[in-house]
């Protein structure tokens, strides 16, 4: 027989996890079950330590003091280029107040450069923002990443693609956002996005949409101050959700001296109305609570039951009854009732079961009766809304590593499957376990396998590496899988006999002959060229190891094959 044998690379499934760099936040472990906790700005400044974490604001956070930072050239911006930030930010819907940036390259925002992240429910106000290209109040530059309940005011000045919201977006899109500060430029200058080619939907903004739409999909048409004020602004803004995602402003609400633009339900009410200058403290004679919260995180599955409570800051006299109403259905609806006893620092409570209301944002405000008549408490939504997520909505990434015992030459094949029962298709990206992008596959559907081949790996290494997947709505990202590679061998030889069954691999690697390996014959009846891979564990680099072939079959094992050595 004759044998032709070559080293290759064996890879083990191994699991390998990354750990974060650690910093300085209120909490958490960065991780997307228990994202860094941001209380400060100093915090916010931190997320530059770890692009690749994840973070969540737990309380409004005043950034007047960065005008003095690094010698008045202020915030650093999150992410560049170079070094993209892949995490994600959920300002809880908090407020980042007074930010300010003077620096003279591009890529500058809140966030510099973002790739396959999600940001979400934050509003930047009263923002100084300035830069050359790629500018945004928030962004500078978001590619394939997902932006969602984010709202700006203040002033963005750059050269060119400068936005009062996003410099420019790459195949990504933008939802439910606004901007109403002042923006200038030279060239692709939008009052939210100066240059698109991704997605802008269920979003307005104070003067152009978007600067330039380079193939990009723009969903609003140019209006008039007065058609997006007032209850004109429902009527006429079509492209908006006033359902589940915004409100009108009329001049009638007690916290309003006059019609307004529409603003987000979820997000700091008085933020919002304040940005426009038009808040007033709502008339004492009528009720105030302080809020509306309930124990659900935020978002629900279908079917459980929220435990939604207010508090009562003023005295409330002559109350008979109360109702918690919500708009689960469409539109807004008595949920459950409860009874004052009028005195104030009360707590009140009711539940919901959400078994119907599967897929919607919730919201709800609260009505009470007096001796006069109704009195709707609405002017304070800022905690009143959470998601009812439907069963599966949320994406789920099963990975496999390449799988131990197979041999692998100049490329190895890793996968997941994904699963998600609100999308059709999905799109998957793969990354090495720093984040360094490897590749992807594209419009994956749904509960199929998503797959890509590594190369250039070397022997006796880890490696490690992750996935984004999105669905068109949202971003997730997967656990860190990892693997090992080793050294294996191939064999190729000619068998001249047609009675065998299979074949044993013998070896001397480990000081003496012994069976390594064993495999039943690829063509048994025939003869003709064999070939075998397989992992022989006692073998080094360092190692000298010869290997021999016996073919077996019912009456036994034959004689074994001439030696076929290989050198370290």
């Amino acid at each position: 027989m004759d044998f032709d044998i070559s080293k290759m690379l064996l890879v083990s499934a191994i699991l390998v996890f990354l750990c974060s760099s650690a910093a300085a936040f209120a909490g958490g472990d960065g991780s997307s079950s228990d994202p860094y906790e941001i209380s400060n700005c100093t915090e916010l400044q931190d997320m530059q330590n770890d692009l690749d974490a994840h973070y969540e604001l737990v309380d409004d956070v005043n950034c007047s003091n960065t005008s003095s930072w690094n010698g008045g050239s202020g915030f650093n911006p999150i992410g560049s280029s170079g070094s993209r930030f892949y995490g994600s930010l959920n300002g809880q819907n908090h407020i980042v107040d007074q930010l300010y940036i003077n620096r003279g390259h591009d890529h500058v925002g809140l966030i510099g450069y973002t790739q396959y992240c999600e940001v979400k429910n934050i509003g930047l106000t009263n923002v100084d923002i300035t830069g050359k290209g790629d500018t945004g109040g928030a962004l500078g530059v978001n590619n394939r990443g997902t932006i969602s309940n984010i709202y700006t005011t203040g002033n963005v000045v750059g050269e060119h693609r400068v936005g009062g919201l996003v410099g420019t977006i790459y195949g990504s899109g933008v939802y439910s956002s606004f901007s109403t500060g002042s923006v200038s430029g030279d060239s692709s200058v939008g009052g939210l996005v100066g240059q698109n080619s991704g997605s802008v939907s269920d979003s307005y903004a104070v003067g152009s949409l978007v600067g330039y739409n380079d193939g990009g999909s723009v969903d609003g048409s140019a209006l008039s101050t007065s058609e997006m004020q007032g209850s004109a602004a429902e009527s006429n803004m079509s492209s908006l959700d006033f359902t589940s995602k915004w409100t009108t402003v009329l001049s009638s609400d007690s916290d309003a001296t006059s019609d307004g633009y529409p603003i987000l339900q979820g997000s700091d009410r008085q933020s919002q109305l304040e940005a426009q200058g038009i808040y007033t403290v709502p008339d004492s004679s009528s009720p105030v609570f302080s809020g509306v919260y309930d124990d659900s995180g935020g978002s629900v599955f279908v079917g459980a039951v929220v435990n939604v409570s207010v508090y009562w800051e003023d005295s409330v006299s002559n109350l008979s009854e109360g109702f918690f109403k919500h708009n689960g259905s469409g539109s807004w609806s008595v949920s459950d009732s409860v009874s004052f006893n009028g005195t104030n620092e009360s707590w009140y409570n009711v539940s919901i079961n959400t078994s119907d209301l599967g897929g919607r944002t919730l919201c709800w405000v609260q009505e009470v009766n007096d001796t006069v008549g109704n009195m709707d408490s609405s002017m304070d939504v800022s905690e009143n809304c959470f998601d009812v997520r439907e069963y599966g909505s949320t994406i789920s990434i099963l990975g496999e590593e390449p799988v131990g015992g197979s041999v692998v030459d100049s490329d190895t094949e890793i996968s997941v499957e994904v699963f998600d029962s609100q999308a059709s298709t999905l799109d998957v990206w793969f990354f090495d376990g720093s984040g360094g992008f490897l590749g992807s596959d594209l419009g994956v559907v749904n509960g199929s396998r998503a797959s890509w081949f590594w190369d250039g790996l070397e022997g006796n290494s880890s490696y490690s590496w992750f996935v984004n997947v999105s669905n068109g709505k949202g971003n997730y990202t997967s656990e860190v899988f990892g693997f090992e590679t080793g050294l294996g061998v191939e064999l190729s030889f000619e068998d001249v006999s047609d009675r065998e069954s299979g074949f044993n691999v013998y070896s001397n690697a480990s000081g003496s002959w012994e069976r390594v390996h064993s495999f039943e014959s690829q063509n048994v009846g025939g003869t003709g060229r064999r070939s075998v891979s397989f992992i022989d564990e006692t073998l080094s680099e360092e190692k000298y190891a010869c290997y021999s072939v016996a073919a077996f079959n019912g009456a036994g094992e034959s004689g074994r094959s001439q030696e076929a050595c290989l050198s370290p």
